[in-house]
């Protein structure tokens, strides 16, 4: 049935679940480093995702997968999450682990927020407002998975959909998340360098223990990338990588450092972009990425941060700040 070369692609057609039963994979529907992902024949909502070969033997894997399945039963309220989690093992003829099964998630990756061109092409009336609301979703599921002692560690913008027209943000590559359930812990053993907490920057991620600080810290990187067309908060003229730059908590946005000049912001339209947003926000970003840098609780909490949101929502809609999604010039004081 499997056809393993050695180049660790997988040639697949059928799988089987624990008691046996058999489903037809469909056509591959994405390919990355640990296994691909195909959808079953007879049903293009539920997606399997096949390890390859070089991962079938790691029984820490497994392991883990198969506890995130056990979770997944014991929790009902995650099936109600927007979240691609595993919910069923996948076996071959041999009765051999292979990956698992979980609900496809529809939408564009939040990636393309870098790149205004895509922006336009797939969001093509999108507004502040509709950043919000994007960004609200983001948050609330977050919130609801932390409430659940669920972290994400692996925050990024690939690991995100949403759905352009319903503002619905959908979480993917979940098998990565740190999961605890009947005194097993499992970590989340990867990251992005780039969204990574300064307290665990250059760490061994397999034995960092992630918390509600450190996805928080991640995810306030994301609203700010959302809501600045993708320009990162700790990227300054003068600076090293943004990993360095986490490090030592230089965050050039509000401070009293001319545009263009070390340290500072670039020149461009990055100043008229900050200025529209709301004092209140503009303020949470400065203390997550400042004062929040070096001391985890004065990062502003994911419940405030929805809070200020809806807020910086209010007052476009009563015409105090622009909802245009790029400004031409900065507000007037």
């Amino acid at each position: 049935m499997f056809n393993l070369s050695n180049d660790n692609s997988t040639v697949l057609q059928t799988v089987f679940d624990f008691n046996g039963e058999s489903r037809q994979l469909g056509k591959e529907l994405a390919r990355g480093g640990e296994g691909c992902v195909y959808p079953l024949s007879i049903n293009c909502k539920i997606l399997t995702k096949i390890y390859h070969s070089d991962y079938l033997g790691d029984k820490e894997r497994m392991d883990k997968i198969n506890a995130m399945i056990k979770l997944y039963k014991s929790t009902p309220s995650l099936s109600k999450l927007p979240v691609a989690w595993p919910q069923l093992a996948v076996f071959d003829e041999q009765r051999i682990w292979q990956g698992y099964a979980m609900k496809a998630a529809d939408g564009i990756k939040l990636s393309v927020f870098k790149v205004p061109k895509l922006v336009r092409k797939y969001f093509p009336e999108i507004n502040r407002t509709d950043v919000i609301e994007i960004l609200q979703s983001l948050l609330k599921t977050a919130e609801q998975l932390h409430s659940h002692g669920i972290y994400m560690g692996d925050i990024n913008l690939d690991n995100f959909l949403v759905e352009p027209q319903t503002k619905l943000v959908s979480f993917i590559d979940c098998d990565s998340y740190q999961v605890s359930i009947q005194g097993q812990h499992f970590p989340c053993p990867v990251g992005t360098d780039s969204m990574i907490p300064p307290e665990h920057q250059g760490q061994n991620l397999s034995s960092v223990v992630r918390n509600v600080y450190s996805d928080t810290f991640s995810l306030t990187i994301i609203c700010f990338m959302l809501l600045m067309s993708g320009r990162h908060p700790y990227e300054h003229i003068g600076g090293e990588s943004i990993s360095h730059n986490i490090r030592i908590g230089h965050f050039p946005w509000g401070q009293s450092i001319r545009p263009g000049s070390n340290g500072a912001v670039p020149v461009g339209p990055w100043y008229n972009w900050w200025s529209h947003l709301s004092g209140t926000l503009k303020g949470a970003f400065i203390q997550t990425f400042t004062a929040g840098s070096s001391n985890v609780s004065e990062r502003v909490p994911l419940s405030e941060l929805r809070k200020l949101l809806s807020q910086y929502k209010y007052s476009i809609e009563k015409g105090y700040l622009s909802n245009e999604m790029w400004p031409n010039q900065a507000k007037n004081k």
